[in-house]
C-alpha cells in the first residue's frame, strides 16, 4: 500500500499520482505524463489559433459583402 509520502496530486487533473510514476513539469510540479502531453497540445493549438486574425465582422453577421463596405 503507497504512503502519503509517495503520492502527490497533479495539478492539471486533481488526482492523485505516484512520485515513481509521474513526470515533472517546467515549473517542478508532479503531472501525469497523459495530462502533461495533452496541455502541451492545447496550448500550442491556443497559440497557433491566436495568430489567425479574426474575420471581418460582415462575416459573423452573414451581411452580404457587397453592401458591407457601406456599414
Amino acid at each position: 500500500m503507497e504512503s502519503d509520502l509517495d503520492s502527490h496530486v497533479c495539478w492539471i487533473c486533481g488526482r492523485a499520482v505516484v512520485l515513481e510514476k509521474c513526470k515533472t513539469d517546467e515549473r517542478g510540479f508532479a503531472v501525469h505524463e497523459a495530462c502533461y502531453v495533452a496541455r502541451l497540445a492545447l496550448d500550442t493549438e491556443s497559440k497557433q489559433r491566436s495568430k489567425i486574425p479574426p474575420k471581418p465582422i460582415a462575416y459573423r453577421f452573414n451581411v452580404d459583402m457587397r453592401f458591407a463596405k457601406r456599414l
